[in-house]
């Protein structure tokens, strides 16, 4: 029988040993990152209560609820946001991304203009929301159905909170607003303006001095009005040039 060295036992025990030190290590790097009171709370108010699912699953990976609550500043519409997207879409990862404060910034994104108001089905409404936007605070007017209903929001990252506390949040395109109510609105894309062109009279000739503003059938200008009081009645031919009242 081989004698018991005690230089290899303690060999044998220090590579039992090592991995445990070395996970231990691990855990203490990671219960050691910090994070803000607001991601903390944020972290609380997720993990076991709020749904990632359509099937009521609420018990989270850990790293996803953080990458959620990453650099939030309003936990409650940061969840707001997130569980719109799930009621709409069932994609926790797409809520993930279009609702984290880390990947979302209001002031980068420009919600100025017109939008048109859809129920749900797609049915067009005859709303007309216009937008206006001073940093994270908005404004909406409606221009469409003559009402001139005017209230106030306010929007952080891709989540819009109304003065009535409906909550919309933003797609990724920028183009579409998914209201809590069930409401859609779609950013209208601005009008193209008509250019004015050199046209031959009818000698042939092309010159300055037979310069003519080109009507285009599409111009939602119809009857275009000139300054001198006259207008274009007839869409569908080019118009001898005159200074056009554009406003």
């Amino acid at each position: 029988m081989k004698p018991i060295v005690p230089k290899a036992i303690s060999i044998s025990i220090f590579k039992l040993v090592l991995p445990l030190f070395v996970l231990l290590f691990i855990q203490v790097a990671v219960n050691a990152q910090t994070y803000t009171v607001e991601e903390q709370n944020c972290f609380n108010m997720v993990q076991n209560k709020v749904a990632w699912n359509k099937a009521g699953s609420n018990v989270w990976v850990d790293t996803n609820v953080r990458a959620l609550c990453k650099g939030t500043t309003n936990p409650a519409t940061t969840i707001s946001c997130f569980q719109n997207v799930v009621n709409q879409f069932d994609d926790y990862g797409r809520g993930i991304k279009e609702c984290s404060a880390l990947v979302s910034n209001s002031q980068s994104t420009n919600l100025g203009g017109n939008w048109d108001g859809y129920y749900p089905a797609n049915i067009k409404t005859a709303y007309v929301w216009r937008i206006s936007q001073t940093g994270s605070s908005l404004a909406f007017t409606d221009v469409g159905a003559g009402t001139n209903t005017r209230f106030s929001g306010t929007m952080q990252g891709n989540v819009i909170t109304d003065s009535n506390n409906v909550t919309g949040t933003l797609s990724a395109a920028g183009n579409q607003i998914i209201w809590s109510n069930g409401v859609v609105w779609k950013k209208q894309v601005p009008r193209v303006r008509p250019t004015a062109a050199f046209l031959m009279d009818a000698t042939g000739t092309n010159s300055a001095s037979n310069e003519f503003y080109m009507i285009v059938a599409s111009d939602p200008q119809y009857p275009r009005m000139y300054k001198d009081g006259t207008q274009e009645e007839d869409a569908n031919q080019p118009t001898r040039s005159k200074e056009v009242n554009e406003t």
